[in-house]
């Protein structure tokens, strides 16, 4: 092999690392961090959750629904990735001791309580500014005990909201989750009737932990 062929084989080599090397950085760009945002990162298999603040409020046909109770969280995957994914999310709405309300009085059913039930994949991608990210998930189902008639004091059956892709922006500012009137697809059972090119869900979760300590989500 000539000198010359060597020194190009070998120029090709290097670009080739290079360029390895830059993709193995790039799919590195997310880590959740414990306590502040050059905390440590998370091991894998941490659980993470935070309360609903304020009012989750559902958008239907026939007025909203609203709940003041609530949690989301999962099990923290690979951790620095390019994307850190939750395993066994969370997402609940309502509980016993504060059932959720609505939707308006025109709807043939009641909402007690909601959670999901599964979800294709959830994950949060940290933004370049170093500020938070984003939690996006896809094929969600959330499942909701429902009243029918409404005036009845207990749950009687169920019903599916489905929802192809949901985004909720994460702050560090205050370790929180905001979704804004993610999209509702479609709806099964007596829940269907309340779904229009209008409805939607927003909550905000915060602060979001994991043994005690706020999660931040950093670059």
């Amino acid at each position: 092999m000539s000198t010359m062929h060597k020194a190009r084989v070998a120029a090709i080599a290097v670009g080739t690392a290079a360029v390895m090397a830059a993709g193995a950085s790039a799919a590195s760009a997310t880590t959740l961090r414990s306590g502040s945002t050059t905390g440590a990162a998370l091991a894998s298999g941490s659980t993470i959750s935070g309360p609903l603040t304020g009012t989750a409020t559902l958008t239907t046909a026939f007025g909203n629904a609203t709940c003041t109770a609530g949690t989301l969280g999962g099990t923290v995957g690979t951790n620095p990735a390019a994307t850190v994914a939750l395993s066994s999310p969370i997402l609940s709405l309502g509980s016993s001791a504060s059932p959720c309300n609505g939707p308006g009085t025109s709807a043939p059913f009641r909402i007690f309580d909601a959670s999901l039930v599964s979800a294709g994949s959830i994950g949060f991608t940290a933004n370049s500014a170093g500020t938070g990210g984003v939690l996006s998930a896809s094929s969600v189902v959330v499942r909701a005990r429902i009243a029918s008639p409404r005036t009845l004091s207990q749950p009687n059956g169920t019903c599916d909201f489905n929802v192809n892709t949901a985004t909720g922006v994460g702050l560090n500012s205050d370790n929180s989750v905001t979704f804004t009137n993610v999209p509702i697809t479609s709806a099964t059972g007596l829940c269907a009737q309340a779904i229009n090119a209008s409805s939607g869900f927003s909550a905000k979760f915060a602060p979001l932990q994991s043994g005690g300590s706020n999660v931040y989500v950093t670059p």
